[in-house]
């Protein structure tokens, strides 16, 4: 029902995967613990799943944050169209870079079914703040934070991880680096935006 969001019943967990906070090797992990296929773990296209508050209550619902600056700086390499600027400016003018590169201007009445909706803003969902994110903007408009049992941090990553594992009664497992960009300039992007 809400992209992002990976739920299991049979070990009753929700993942909420926010863009740039290790959501890929979070959730291929889980799949691989669950017996699916790591590999069709995507991220945003795949979680249509119906449930509803009764289910956001009982299960454990967890998500990662990280470092603002970091997750900016993660999207900026990740994104081509962003990295082909300076960081100064593509963080300045991100907004308009994602219209221009996707010819898209985004419409929040954009009208239709959840999962048309869910896919118009595909991309756009890397635009909002971890807060915006989490209280629905560019997807569904529902505050997830009311049902959040746990908040991990990208920067404890592994330590984090095991603690779910541990919660949802799954394997500690090592994490793997997924979707990793391309892009290595080497930037002290802290000291040019202070």
């Amino acid at each position: 029902m809400i992209g992002y969001i990976m739920i299991n019943h049979e070990h009753k967990f929700i993942f909420i995967h926010i863009p740039k906070c290790a959501g890929m090797s979070i959730g291929r992990t889980l799949y691989n613990l669950v017996g699916k296929d790591p590999k069709t773990y995507e991220g945003f296209g795949i979680h249509h799943d119906e449930f509803d508050e009764k289910i956001w209550k009982e299960y454990f619902v967890f998500t990662f944050l990280r470092n603002p600056l970091d997750r900016l700086y993660s999207q900026y390499r990740y994104r081509d169209f962003l990295y082909e600027h300076d960081f100064e400016y593509a963080v300045r003018n991100m907004e308009s870079l994602y219209q221009r590169n996707y010819n898209f201007v985004p419409d929040e009445n954009k009208k239709g079914s959840l999962e048309d909706i869910l896919n118009h803003y595909g991309e756009w969902i890397h635009l909002p703040t971890q807060g915006e994110f989490l209280r629905g903007k560019y997807s569904n408009q529902i505050d997830k934070r009311p049902y959040i049992d746990f908040y991990g941090k990208y920067e404890t990553l592994q330590e984090d991880f095991d603690y779910v594992c541990e919660k949802i009664g799954l394997p500690q497992t090592k994490l793997l680096h997924e979707n990793k960009s391309n892009n290595e300039k080497d930037l002290d992007y802290e000291r040019k935006l202070l």
